[in-house]
């Protein structure tokens, strides 16, 4: 096990934690009844971020096995659970999307296991309190308090997908609306990728907000994601008015427009007139609460993809009308000509190209003959 934090035996390294995560898998309830889970979650937790991408992945997984072996009475166990939660958000930031999808999972178990929790909780202030899915929200929204983007565009992704998944319980829904309040005021940010996982949360909190809050919180809303709109990179038009369009569908053109800040009326009409939305429909809220946040799934995502499948086309073509790549030979660099023919042809030459010295002395001797 000593060899197994070396780099170069990556193979040593999944093959161990591979028997470990079965193990662990298969034995978790006993590991509770024995006394040793809580050292066992904590060697996992401890070497989450420290290991590579291609072995992370067990780790996650072992972590969730344990999670729901986990007693949810014992008060030491969710405390764990709550120190472990800044590192479970750093992950879901992970480049491999298996691993990403791992923890999306083991934060719902996390907060099932809160929710079903009946025990207190010592905080860091010494104060105790009862362990819930409100408490799980509080200490998720903490994360948000922090100063990297990274760890605050982290935590909106985890936030969305969680609230997502307790859109029908009651606990969740006045949790949704503080920290969709609070969210607001992160919007003045000027960090692109916090501004996207904003825009994300905020399409989020439109879909699953109870109609008469969502007529409150509108305002705001629509005064945190405008700004948004004449930022040119990252397609953040595109998302704006994704926002905008759920917006409508949920609560009527009239209804927007009633709350639209003041001198934003003509932006609201631009953002609108390239989709055929005016009034709100059963069947569009229907679909607008029963799909998954994490999915690209808004008529405007889906332009979004379409449009950079046609970019990247475009680009290719203008590159190959351009320029042509040929090979050296031995070198394996590439040699660009402007334009190149093949063996045995003669190149014509083009109107208003200058000719060449020899085509010149040909002309010449032409002449002279």
């Amino acid at each position: 096990q000593s060899q197994t934090r070396e780099k170069h035996v990556a193979a040593v390294q999944r093959r161990f934690l591979y028997c470990k995560l079965q193990l662990i898998g298969y034995h978790a309830k006993m590991l509770e009844e024995n006394g040793t889970l809580l050292p066992t979650f904590t060697a996992c937790e401890s070497d989450l971020l420290s290991t590579s991408v291609d072995v992370r992945k067990y780790h996650v997984k072992a972590l969730d096995y344990l999670v729901n072996a986990m007693s949810s009475n014992k008060a030491e166990n969710m405390e764990t659970l709550i120190q472990t939660m800044p590192r479970l958000v750093l992950c879901v930031k992970d480049v491999n999307n298996k691993i990403r999808s791992i923890t999306f999972a083991l934060l719902i178990d996390v907060a099932e296991a809160m929710k079903r929790a009946d025990c207190e909780i010592k905080q860091p202030d010494g104060s105790l309190a009862k362990a819930s899915l409100a408490l799980f929200f509080a200490v998720m929204g903490g994360c948000l308090a922090t100063k990297t983007p990274r760890m605050k565009s982290a935590a909106l992704m985890c936030l969305a997908f969680v609230f997502y998944h307790y859109r029908e319980d009651a606990d969740a829904k006045p949790e949704l609306l503080r920290v969709t309040q609070q969210v607001e005021t992160l919007a003045t940010d000027k960090n692109p990728e916090l501004a996207k996982a904003n825009l994300g949360f905020l399409r989020t909190a439109v879909k699953i907000m109870d109609e008469e809050t969502l007529k409150e919180e509108a305002m705001s809303i629509l005064e945190a994601i405008l700004p948004w709109a004449s930022y040119v990179h990252n397609r953040f038009k595109l998302r704006v008015r994704a926002v905008v369009e759920l917006l409508v569908r949920r609560l009527g053109l009239e209804v927007v427009q009633q709350r639209m800040p003041k001198g934003k009326e003509e932006l609201l009409q631009k953002i609108l007139n390239s989709e055929k939305i005016h009034a709100p429909k059963e069947e569009d809220s229907e679909d607008a609460l029963g799909k998954n946040p994490m999915e690209e799934d808004d008529m405007s995502e889906v332009e979004i993809e379409e449009g950079d499948a046609e970019l990247d086309e475009e680009v290719k073509q203008e590159l190959l009308q351009q320029h042509s790549a040929i090979a050296a030979v031995g070198g394996g660099d590439v040699i660009m000509q402007k334009n190149p023919k093949p063996k045995g042809v003669k190149r014509q030459q083009t109107s208003g190209e200058k000719p060449s010295k020899k085509a010149k002395k040909v002309t010449k001797a032409k002449k002279e003959k």
